[in-house]
């Protein structure tokens, strides 16, 4: 199966190392000290409309969506936290597993 995949400000997205795993892996760069998280969002829609669901907070810069489905477009966004303040979010990174 080929991945069709976009890439954006440095956030990368893989799936399943070529395997029919229904995970995906999201990669970036960032800093990873003094108190910082990054905030990882997703949604299976695209559009106006569609709302994005939190799917985790990692310390680190990379974060694994697991059985995030076969054959389904899903689309990433990567937040910093340092406490209660928020940074920029990343461009929104899509794949198609």
């Amino acid at each position: 199966m080929t991945n069709a995949l976009r890439e954006q400000a440095g956030l990368s997205v893989r799936t399943g190392n070529g395997q029919v795993s229904g995970d995906t892996t999201l990669a970036w760069t960032g800093p990873t000290r003094g108190g910082l998280q990054y905030l990882i969002y997703g949604r299976a829609a695209q559009g106006e409309g569609a709302a994005w669901t939190l799917l985790g907070a990692v310390t680190r810069t990379a974060f694994t969506h697991k059985g995030a489905g076969v054959g389904v477009p899903r689309h990433y966004r990567v937040v910093p936290q340092r406490g209660e303040r928020q940074g920029a979010r990343s461009y929104e990174a899509t794949v198609y597993a």
